[in-house]
């Protein structure tokens, strides 16, 4: 019963025990939890001002490059010093082994001598000789100087192991190092020989004994040139071939100007009493068929645009009559019938109708500054399609309404005018993207100013509204009632022709400039890149709608039939022609652009050059 007890007692005590050894534990464990919380905090600090040590050093490493070098000498220096010690160090090692070994015979030797099969044995017949202590304390001792001399050979053996490593890398380094410092004075001195020649705008670059020299215009003296100096000048350089480029530019873009304009208005008007007869062929139209002379009516301006006017005014009620949509190009014969119809029914005699006809048609030569009249002269020669002429005025309907709009908002009641000023700015933003608020058809700042020009002209006429500080624009964009126009509404509607003509002519000029020439189709993704190159700005939506009209359903047409339907394209331009964009997607590919190309790819060497030099000397450091 009492050992019972006695159990029972010490198993409440070793439960106790127990216990209380756990609580310790876990408030050991707490307090190291917070211990490691905290040093992994105080870690990530010291991280972070490492991190920001670091970089102080990476920005100090460009001026420390001559401390580098010392270091890399000592280092150099150490690991001859450390291979010097690399025998001894073997040798130490072989020693210790030595003795591991003879230790290890001496033990064998001790269990032969005691007829021991193993060290256990051994060791308990020891434990019977001597005092067991003190065999204990031997044992002990002797386990830890084994211990002991297995981590020195392991240090020994780890350290051999990292010089040899570093001592490989380091021969690789080297190696390489040289070899880019190589390359990189090859690269130097080609860049340096061939400097003057293909650049001569930089003067001041000069090449003595197969030397490159710059001359310093503070010293005003030649010295020798390094990268840094030889690239100012190249930049200057290149701003005066830039200035070049852009004058030979503006003088093409002149001459192409008068170019078209002479295509479009066709030959000169020359006087003349008599008009020699087309004769009687089919392609000859009906009206204009006759043999020998035709007297010249000569009619003048009022006639001949009050005939134009009465053309157009029926075809528009044959349209309204028959549903049929504008014309296009492809059906300016219409216009030919409609003008047999309109002599015969006015003349009735051949020879009256023939008169008129050729009379009418040489005024319409005549007299082609006018919109009206150009826009008949085009339409029957085929060079013009309907809807510009209808789209011209649409313009001017569309500008009359915001004139009218701003005009509620300034007069109540309105007026119909507007101060000089405040028409001018209307105008102006008429003039914008539709991005911006505008109509959509865009006019740089020198068409606009030529259009405002044309308003002294108008004051001066004394017939269209216009006042020095105020402008009656009821009356300025009124037709009058021979059919003429003021100034003003012209010079607008000429630039919307031209405009449109322009952005035409654009659209395929990089058409072709980026085609191959054996390729006979264009597809509509080349020519929806080709508007996006000319009119970077314009909405994605109108690009679609443009290569829609000209392809349909379709995704390829002939090279001709594109060009034929790209001149019935009705779209105006959103981004100014002199847009750096667009002139960069209109410039030829000539003998001078094949040069600016060379002389960029040498520049692009010259920053290769440069690039190189900073590899090389990452790679050193």
């Amino acid at each position: 019963m009492a050992y019972i007890l006695n159990e029972k007692g010490q198993k409440d005590f070793l439960e106790e025990k127990l216990n209380n050894v756990i609580t310790d534990y876990q408030s050991k464990y707490a307090l190291l939890k917070k211990e490691s919380d905290e040093m992994i905090e105080a870690e990530r600090e010291q991280r972070k001002q490492l991190q920001t040590e670091l970089m102080d050093q990476m920005e100090a490493v460009a001026d420390a490059r001559e401390s580098i070098e010392e270091t890399l000498h000592r280092e150099r220096e150490s690991m001859s010093h450390m291979k010097a010690k690399l025998p001894d160090t073997e040798r130490q090692l072989k020693t210790v082994m030595k003795a591991y070994n003879e230790q290890l015979k001496d033990l064998h030797k001790m269990m032969e001598a005691t007829n021991s099969s193993s060290v256990p044995e051994l060791i308990q017949r020891f434990r019977g000789m001597v005092h067991v202590q003190a065999m204990w304390d031997m044992e002990s001792r002797l386990q830890e100087e084994k211990q002991q001399l297995k981590e020195q050979r392991d240090i020994l053996m780890a350290k051999l192991q990292e010089t040899k490593e570093a001592l490989v890398q380091m021969a690789e380094a080297k190696q390489q190092a040289e070899n880019k410092i190589s390359k990189l004075t090859t690269y130097s001195d080609s860049v340096c020989r061939f400097l003057p020649a293909q650049f001569p705008e930089a003067q001041d670059l000069k090449l003595i004994n197969s030397k490159l020299y710059w001359h310093d215009p503070e010293d005003e003296k030649f010295k020798e040139c390094n990268l840094k100096p030889a690239l100012m000048s190249l930049r200057k350089s290149l701003d005066v071939i830039q200035e070049k480029a852009d004058n030979t530019r503006a003088a093409l873009a002149h001459a192409k100007a008068l170019l078209n304009e002479r295509e479009d208005t066709g030959e000169e008007w020359h006087p003349s009493e008599f008009f020699d007869g087309l004769g009687d062929k089919d392609e000859v139209p009906t009206v204009l068929r006759w043999q020998g002379k035709i007297m010249n009516r000569n009619l003048s301006r009022a006639q001949t645009e009050k005939a134009v006017l009465v053309l157009f005014k029926k075809r528009e009620a044959e349209q309204k009559r028959e549903g049929t949509p504008p014309l296009t190009i492809n059906s300016d014969m219409t216009y030919w019938q409609l003008l047999s119809t309109h002599v015969s029914g006015t003349f009735g005699a051949k020879q009256a109708c023939v008169e008129w006809a050729y009379s009418f048609i040489d005024g319409l030569k005549k007299y082609k500054e006018t919109f009206n009249i150009r826009s008949m002269h085009l339409i029957l020669e085929g060079k013009m399609e309907e809807e510009m002429y209808y789209g011209g005025h649409k313009l001017i309907d569309n500008l009359f309404e915001r004139l009218k709009s701003r005009d509620a908002q300034v007069h109540k009641p309105p007026t119909g005018k507007l101060p000089k000023k405040e028409f001018v700015r209307v105008v102006d933003h008429f003039f914008t993207p539709k991005s911006k608020g505008g109509h959509g058809h865009y006019k740089g700042k020198t068409a606009m100013e030529d259009a405002i020009r044309e308003l002294a002209t108008d004051e001066k006429a004394g017939t269209w509204g216009v006042a020095p500080k105020e402008i009656d624009f009821v009356k300025l964009l009124a037709e009058a009632k021979d059919g003429t126009q003021s100034c003003f509404v012209e010079k607008l509607l000429y630039q919307f022709y031209t405009d449109r003509q322009q952005f035409i002519r654009d659209i395929g000029y990089n058409i072709e400039r980026n085609r191959p020439e054996s390729k006979k189709i264009t597809t509509s993704r080349e020519v929806g890149q080709s508007i996006r190159k000319i009119d970077p700005e314009k909405p994605v939506e109108e690009i679609d709608e443009i290569v829609k009209s000209i392809f349909g359903r379709k995704s390829t047409l002939p090279n001709e039939e594109v060009a034929r339907r790209l001149g019935q394209v009705q779209g105006e331009r959103t981004t100014d022609r002199g847009d750096k964009r667009v002139i960069r997607q209109l410039r030829p590919k000539s003998q001078l652009l094949r040069l600016a190309e060379r002389k960029v790819r040498h520049v692009a060497l010259c920053l290769r050059v440069a690039s190189a030099f900073l590899e090389a000397g990452k790679a050193y450091r």
